[in-house]
């Protein structure tokens, strides 16, 4: 069972909602959204769930397994980093970024750091044939 919470309830984000609160394997635990609004009419529909407005309270829950990140576009990229710095799994509806610099910057250099100290670095490119492949774990 992975526990989930979803952030951004606007336009797409209640189908997301929906769909894993559907999935058996799959417990959404809490709604973020900074629109009261949309809070209440999330927390109608599905009486269990807990609702915040403070994304900050999602990276610190240790029951919170992963993040489902729907809130306005230009936000994703900045939402989803927390999320990974905080060890959390993620889904990102599309875009990730709206700036391609932050996109390549992030899929090409990757770090890893896992709780006992092993730290996993990897560099990949599949966008330029001429930059460096390497992997290194210390």
């Amino acid at each position: 069972m992975i526990t989930l919470a979803m952030v951004g309830l606007g336009y797409w984000g209640p189908n997301l909602l929906r769909n894993f609160a559907q999935l058996p394997d799959c417990h959404v635990k809490v709604c973020c959204d900074l629109d009261p609004r949309s809070l209440t009419k999330a927390k109608q529909q599905y009486p269990y769930l807990s609702v915040t407005d403070n994304y900050d309270t999602l990276l610190s829950a240790p029951e919170i397994d992963a993040i489902v990140i729907a809130a306005p576009a230009r936000t994703h990229y900045v939402l989803a980093q927390k999320a990974l710095q905080h060890g959390k799994h993620l889904f990102v509806e599309k875009p990730l970024t709206l700036d391609v610099q932050q996109a390549i910057d992030d899929v090409v250099f990757v770090n890893l750091q896992f709780p006992n100290a092993v730290m996993a670095h990897i560099q990949l490119s599949w966008l330029d044939p001429h930059k460096i492949r390497r992997t290194t774990i210390v």
